[in-house]
């Protein structure tokens, strides 16, 4: 399936273009099926900041970051491995997690605020852009139906020759744990065989930012890391389960006054003194 791009000019039209494209989305008694939205700054593929630059040791990364964390008190469990990497997400660190967010609005406003605080030439070299994703279609994909637990193992007792094997088969567990194992460590220690693409998971809000922004999360496997790039080579799926709207240039700043007329500001994405700080530079134009 080749991902189908469609512009955007108005607020109005982004919401009813939303509704009617994402419309069969949505399934079940508990409709667990809603889109997540992820905006950004260019349209560029979106792709986890840990992949974006030459890779570095991710293991050395993620235990520097326990190792330091504790002067701040107040930290996960050891074990839950989801927790500390939602958490070092959510601070700025490098991850294989990429964010998005279950409103439409707060992605819309994330695209055009980030194009915004780019230079002239950037804004004109590029346009913002809003990902819609099915999270269970994507799930299902990786042969998973509905949201992983990502903390509790499911262990499966083989009987080999050799002796018994345990083998974790619980993929919510398994691609946490590529974050927190040396890579020659994969093969024996991970079961590498159900971590191979990306997966839609649902945080543990661990304070008031990730839950105004409604955060959840993809976290990427060994293959694929370009959501669009898995996407468009994907075999399983005869539905569409991604879609990308762009926003025109010549719009977004009147697109981001309604935004604000709405409620939708850095003050309310970021509820703390430096969100309203930033609300108010704006406003006063300071």
């Amino acid at each position: 399936m080749e991902l189908q791009v469609q512009y955007i000019n108005s607020l109005e039209e982004y919401l009813s273009r939303m509704k009617l494209d994402t419309a069969s989305w949505e399934s079940g008694p508990l409709r667990l099926a809603r889109p997540w939205f992820r905006g950004q700054d260019r349209t560029d593929s979106p792709i986890p900041r840990l992949f974006r630059a030459p890779r570095y040791d991710e293991f050395e990364l993620t235990r520097a970051f326990r190792d330091r964390a504790g002067a701040f008190g107040n930290l996960p469990e050891t074990k839950r491995l989801d927790k500390w990497l939602f958490l070092m997400q959510h601070y700025g660190a490098p991850t294989r997690l990429l964010d998005w967010t279950e409103s439409p609005l707060i992605a819309l406003f994330f695209a055009i605020d980030g194009h915004r605080r780019r230079t002239k030439q950037e804004r004109l070299e590029g346009n913002p852009a809003v990902w819609v994703l099915n999270p269970l279609s994507l799930n299902q994909v990786s042969g998973i139906d509905g949201f992983p637990n990502t903390w509790a193992r499911q262990d499966l007792e083989m009987q080999l020759p050799s002796g018994s094997l345990r083998i974790n088969q619980n993929p919510g567990v398994e691609f946490f744990r590529l974050a927190f194992h040396p890579v020659a460590e994969w093969s024996s220690q991970i079961n590498s065989d159900i971590v191979r693409l990306a997966i839609a998971v649902q945080p543990n809000y661990l304070d008031m930012r990730m839950y105004s922004q409604r955060s959840c999360f993809t976290i990427h496997g060994i293959e694929q890391p370009d959501i669009e790039g898995l996407y468009n080579v994907d075999k399983r799926s005869s539905k569409p389960y991604l879609l990308k709207y762009v926003v025109t240039n010549s719009q977004a700043d009147a697109i981001y006054s309604d935004l604000q007329r709405l409620g939708i500001s850095r003050g309310s994405v970021f509820p703390d003194f430096e969100g309203i700080s930033q609300e108010l530079s704006e406003r006063f134009r300071l």
